[in-house]
């Protein structure tokens, strides 16, 4: 089809056909509608006029599809590991990542090891162009450089050649985008500049993985010979289409790295002279970039150098900062407030007070849930916590109820209001003996996961206030614990009273929802708990065994760690802080550090005449404070705070 140009005063179009006289449509004469179309009624020709004759020439479309003369059928494949040899500007920590093409150089000689990296490249390569010419140069020297470019430029023609580099094992380039190389004897570095290898006859294309922190922020130089300073529409294609398809395999190995513009930002507070600011960056860009810029570096020397002494040698200062007398025979649950100084406390019944722990030790206000005669609660929750925020309780009949007015240290009134109540659970089978219900809350989902003594798990959108998911737990045992984390939006952990764990994926049919059961325990889990954004899972079990899990491989725990030998009631975890505390029926707190080294043993109040604690019912950490509170089976709550 051939378009012609068209005047402001009559638009034409003209349409060319083999046998057959040429179609002029005008749509300004009266036409016919037939079967949904318009057909010009005049078919007579008319002769272009001088007004259309001077009007500009069109621009010539380049079509987006890929050309046959364009083709890509010789690929260079040059690595330069020098395994066994670090280059002189790499650090590296330990651990480090070793592995090329998902092949560990150390596991085999050297010589063996890069022609098994070499051979998994090409396979990947092959992969996208199983016909192309591949030719491998192991560790090569400038000579052979130049001589394997000029021999696949004059195999190509005037088709593309693809050449990737691995400088693993050689300086990073220069500013002005040379590559390092290897002299005869192997004893020097030799650069050569990228451009030099670009003949005038045709195109390359450079795919580079070269080591971090490269100038201009990225592994991928494209390099070309072509008349204009713009790439092609088809290059392009052919780029993302190569990047999607090789990178790919790298990827899930390593971290990406952060945008250039956020590094300049965290390198430039870094130098604050606030400590808050040095201590939060610099944790933050050691867990997403373990091999940090020169910048980066230069500055955390300033900065994180006393902060990596000071958590190297963490030691965790607890004193005992206030008393809270509750007025129970028992403490069943505690739960800090994120921004407030406000501290709540369930009795074994349906009681719940409020604590300002900060200010006074008297109780601000106390009001009932008013469960059934025999029935208890079993679980708090904050909703909405940084706004006004809502008190979720759960209790073992099944039921979940949230009141408002308890977002400020000092209400305005003498008693929440209640806003909404629902049965979450059902079926839940009531009893003291079980663990009741169980909540799990996922903010930025809207979602609550509820479950117990239950054989299903059922999920709760607020936003709609309606049930969403039913999922079975696939075992007769009560859920015993839940945790989430917000990045990995619909999956649940729970443990159980049989000492499972089970991965849940809300998303998928609820047939196929578990996805991962863990066995190691052997009694009731007391707690789960899950790292945010880093898929490390720490669980307890009521013999004091804490087990650590990677979420990525759960199939068997990290680690395990013997916490105490008597029986463990409840586990606490700081969401930030390196930190854990355990609390056992024996009458004792242990504060431990994330790597198993105990750095707190508490077994009596402070003051001249402290008495013993009693056994331990249950443990909470202030969500962004080094605070924890100490729930016994007597009246006395018990806060502690670090002065570090």
């Amino acid at each position: 089809m051939a378009v012609t140009p068209q005047s402001p005063a009559s638009s034409r179009v003209t349409t060319a056909t083999n046998g057959y006289e040429p179609l002029s449509v005008n749509v300004n004469r009266p036409s016919e509608r037939a079967g949904g179309l318009r057909f010009a009624q005049d078919a007579e020709k008319r002769k272009p006029t001088d007004e259309e004759d001077e009007l500009p020439k069109p621009v010539e479309i380049v079509p987006w599809r890929m050309r046959e003369r364009m083709k890509t059928m010789d690929v260079a494949l040059v690595l330069c590991l020098n395994i066994g040899t670090d280059p002189p500007d790499v650090e590296k920590s330990a651990p480090c990542a070793r592995k090329e093409c998902w092949v560990d150089p150390f596991s085999m000689p050297a010589k063996k090891a890069i022609e098994t990296i070499g051979n998994t490249l090409q396979s990947q390569y092959e992969r996208w162009q199983p016909r192309a010419r591949y030719k491998q140069s192991l560790d090569p020297t400038v000579e052979k450089i130049r001589e394997l470019c000029v021999n696949r430029r004059r195999l190509a023609k005037h088709d593309r050649v693809l050449f990737h580099y691995n400088g693993h094992g050689v300086p990073r380039p220069t500013q002005n985008g040379e590559v390092w190389v290897f002299n005869k004897s192997y004893t020097q570095y030799i650069p050569l500049c990228q451009t030099d290898l670009v003949k005038d006859d045709g195109h390359s294309y450079f795919i580079s993985h070269l080591a971090a922190g490269l100038h201009n922020g990225g592994g991928n130089q494209n390099a070309y010979s072509a008349a204009g300073n713009l790439m092609p529409p088809e290059q392009k294609v052919m780029a993302a289409f190569i990047i999607s398809v090789i990178c790919n395999d790298y990827l899930p190995g390593q971290k990406s790295c952060l945008p250039q513009y956020l590094h300049k930002i965290c390198v430039n507070l870094l130098q604050d002279p606030d400590e808050e600011v040095p201590r939060m960056l610099g944790a933050k860009l050691r867990d997403e970039r373990p091999e940090p810029r020169d910048a980066a570096r230069c500055s955390g020397k300033h900065s994180r150098g006393p902060l990596q002494e000071e958590v190297k040698n963490f030691s965790l200062n607890l004193r005992q900062r206030a008393v809270l007398n509750n007025d129970a025979e028992m403490t069943s649950l505690l739960l800090f407030h994120p921004y407030e100084t406000m501290l709540l406390v369930a009795d074994e019944k349906d009681q719940i007070s409020l604590y300002n722990f900060e200010e006074t030790e008297t109780k601000v206000l106390s009001f009932g849930n008013k469960n059934p005669p025999g029935s208890r609660l079993t679980s708090l929750n904050w909703i909405n916590e940084a706004e006004e925020s809502l008190l979720t309780c759960g209790s073992d009949d099944g039921v979940i109820k949230i009141y408002h007015g308890l977002h400020s240290p000092h209400p305005s009134i003498d008693s929440p209001k209640l806003l909404s109540a629902f049965v979450a659970v059902p079926d839940l089978v009531p009893g003291t003996r079980g663990s009741g219900l169980v909540m799990n809350w996922q903010q930025q989902a809207g979602a609550m996961y509820a479950g117990g003594n239950s054989s299903m798990l059922r999920g709760w959108d607020l936003r709609q206030e309606k049930c969403t998911v039913a999922l079975p737990t696939q075992t007769d045992s009560c859920i015993t614990s839940m945790a989430s984390d917000e990045s990995i939006p619909g999956m649940v952990v729970a443990g159980f009273g049989d000492g499972t764990l089970r991965i849940f994926d809300s998303r998928s049919r609820p047939d196929y929802s578990v996805k991962t059961i863990m066995r190691e325990h052997a009694s009731w889990v007391v707690q789960t708990h899950i790292y945010a954004g880093r898929n490390e899972l720490l669980t307890g079990s009521v013999t004091g065994e804490l087990k650590f899990w990677d979420l990525r491989y759960p199939k068997n725990s990290v680690k395990s760690l013997e916490a105490h030998r008597s029986p463990m009631t409840a586990l606490a975890v700081h969401d930030y802080a390196p930190i854990f505390a355990s609390g056992s029926h024996n009458q004792f707190i242990k504060v431990f550090r994330s790597d198993g080294e105990q750095l707190a043993l508490i077994r009596y109040h402070e003051g001249f005449l402290g008495e013993r604690i009693g056994p331990v019912s249950c443990l909470a950490f202030h969500p962004r404070r080094l605070f924890l509170a100490a729930g016994a089976t007597d009246s006395v709550v018990a806060v502690y705070s670090s002065d570090n």
